[in-house]
C-alpha cells in the first residue's frame, strides 16, 4: 500500500543515499574487486571525519571492524597504507583474536552492544561462515 510508505520514519544519513543509519548494507562483488578496500575506506572516514567520496561532509564517528580473512599484521599494513591515524576511534578485531563457527557471530553482536560503534563492518560474510 503506497500510504502506508508516507507513514515511514525518514531515513537518517551517514553518507546522503549510500549509507543509512541504523540500517545494514550489504557490499557484494567479486574475489579482488577491492571491497574490503572500500570497506576500509568507508571506516577511515568515518573514524576521522573529512569528507566521503562524493566531497560531502562526513561527521567522525567510532568504527567496530572485524577482519575474519586476514591476519592482524595484514591489517595493521592496510591501515598504514590508508594512512589511517593511530588515534583514530576505530577497533579493529582480526582472524587471531576471533572465535569459532556460530561463536564469531555472536562475539560481533556482543562487541557490537558493548562498544556501539557509529560504524560496524563485518568483512567478509564469508569468513564469518567458514
Amino acid at each position: 500500500d503506497p500510504g502506508t510508505l508516507k507513514q515511514l520514519p525518514p531515513v537518517s544519513w551517514r553518507w546522503r543515499w549510500w549509507l543509512a543509519e541504523g540500517h545494514l548494507h550489504l557490499l557484494a562483488g567479486d574475489p579482488g574487486a577491492w571491497k574490503s578496500a572500500l570497506a576500509l575506506h568507508l571506516a577511515q572516514t568515518t573514524a576521522e571525519g573529512g569528507e566521503w567520496p562524493d566531497g560531502s561532509p562526513a561527521s567522525q564517528g567510532s568504527v567496530l571492524y572485524l577482519d575474519l580473512e586476514s591476519s592482524p599484521q595484514a591489517v595493521g599494513d592496510r591501515m598504514w597504507a590508508f594512512g589511517i591515524a593511530d588515534d583514530a576511534p576505530l577497533t579493529v578485531i582480526s582472524q587471531e583474536r576471533r572465535r569459532a563457527g556460530v561463536a564469531r557471530l555472536d562475539y560481533f553482536i556482543s562487541e557490537l552492544v558493548r562498544r556501539r560503534p557509529t560504524l560496524a563492518i563485518l568483512d567478509s560474510l564469508r569468513g564469518l561462515l567458514l
